[in-house]
This record gives structure tokens, sequence and C-alpha cells, in this order.
């Protein structure tokens, strides 16, 4: 079987998958597809989106929630193809899975990651915040604030960083309580999870009245923590900020 008939079986498929066993076999199929970015643009165009999007709305099997999510991240990798996955029916699944405090936290995981590479285009920001993403990925940073699931603090702030980059929602995100989250994210072990934090914190400090609440909430704290640390690129988001 072709690659192309491969695909086009998957979402056929997927469009009324009979059991458990199905939805895996699917969703890991497509999973597996998309860590070929050469395969990423037929993925959208033949459906696959719409199909894996549908797969994480109806599937009650956390293995395959979590296999859905990560091929839509990984298909929204590419970014010529953001506008067009943006423009299908498949935010208000995503946006909805990460707000889910009951939800998997590995599928709210790659869901965020999925919006956060949707979020990289700018021209995305409008449609995605106004899906309400901004509470739901604060619901998702919440899950880290006492050093647990640190995965889901990373995921949350590489979102929310890309979404920092655009003043206009800066008071958004910090009314939603993304500050003292983001600054004891930044205080925490893992250098992935600093870097993001740090990502989204020099984002906010774009808005001059925002600044004043950071100092406010602490963020010396970790400043002076990180400007001793190993990672070069660490330091230089803490000088930058």
């Amino acid at each position: 079987m072709t690659i192309t008939n491969q695909l086009e079986s998957f979402v056929a498929r997927g469009r009324h998958p009979r059991n458990v066993k199905d939805q895996r076999e699917i969703s890991f199929g497509f999973a597996e597809l998309s860590t070929n970015a050469d395969l990423h643009e037929r993925l959208v165009n033949k459906g696959g989106v719409e199909t894996l999007a549908n797969l994480l709305g109806i599937s009650q099997d956390s293995e395959s929630q979590q296999f859905a999510a990560l091929a839509i991240a990984n298909t929204a990798s590419t970014n010529s193809l953001c506008k067009k996955i943006v423009n299908l029916d498949v935010l208000e699944s995503l946006v909805a899975y990460v707000g889910n405090e009951a939800g998997d936290p590995v599928g709210r995981q790659y869901c965020a990651m999925a919006l956060g590479n949707l979020l990289a285009d700018p021209d995305n920001h409008e449609s995605i915040v106004e899906m309400r993403c901004i509470p739901a990925l604060i619901t998702l940073l919440q899950n880290c604030s006492d050093g647990r699931e640190k995965e889901s603090g990373t995921y949350a702030a590489f979102a929310i960083s890309n979404i920092a980059t655009n003043c206009s929602y800066h008071e958004r995100i910090v009314g939603e309580g993304a500050i003292e989250l983001l600054v004891a994210l930044a205080c925490c072990d893992d250098e992935e999870a600093q870097r993001h934090a740090l990502l989204s914190l020099r984002g906010l400090c774009g808005t001059k009245c925002i600044r004043q609440k950071m100092l406010q909430k602490g963020i010396l704290d970790p400043l002076i923590l990180l400007s001793r640390s190993y990672d070069k690129n660490i330091v230089k988001e803490v000088s930058i900020i």
C-alpha cells in the first residue's frame, strides 16, 4: 500500500472508528506519518487533521488521544501550513482538551504544543486567542505550580511565549494570573521549562505597566538565580529581560 493510500485509509476509518483498537491504530498511524515533514501537506489536504481532531473529541482512550494530539502538533510544526490548519475545524478541540483539568496530562501537553506551533505565525493569534486559549493554557500551567508535571508548564509556556510577542494580548495573559506561574516555572530545575518561562516573561516586559507588576510578583528571584546558569541561552534571556 502506498503512503497516499495508507493516509486515505486512515482518514476514512477515522471518520467512524469502530472501537478502541481501531482508534489506536488510526491515531498511531497518523502520528507515525506525521514524523515525516514531507507528508504534512498531504496530511492536511487529505483531511487528516480534521480526522485527528474528531478522534481527539470522541475517543475516551487516553492513548488514542495522545497520538492524535501528537500528530496534529507535528503537522503544525510546518509553518507554511499553519494558516490552513487554523482555518480547519480543529481549534475548539485543541483548546477544550488543554483546558480540561480531568484530561490526560500527556494529551494536554501535546495539544498545547500544537497550539504553540500554530501561534508561531502571528497572523493566527486573533483566531486562536478568541477561542479562549489563554485561560486554557493558564489552567495547564497551574499543573506544575507545585513542582509536578514540569512538561505541562513547558508546553504551556511555549504557547504563551508566542502569544506574548503580541503586546495587545499582554493584559489578558497577566489578568489570568500568568506572572506568578511563570516566575515559579522559571525557578524550577528543568532548563527547557526555564527557557520558555523566560521567553514568556521577556515578551510581557514589552508592556511598560506590566514591568512593575513583575517586580511585585518576584521576577528578580529567578533572574538572579538563572544569571548563574551554565546554559548560555538562558543567561542571554536573563540579560535581555
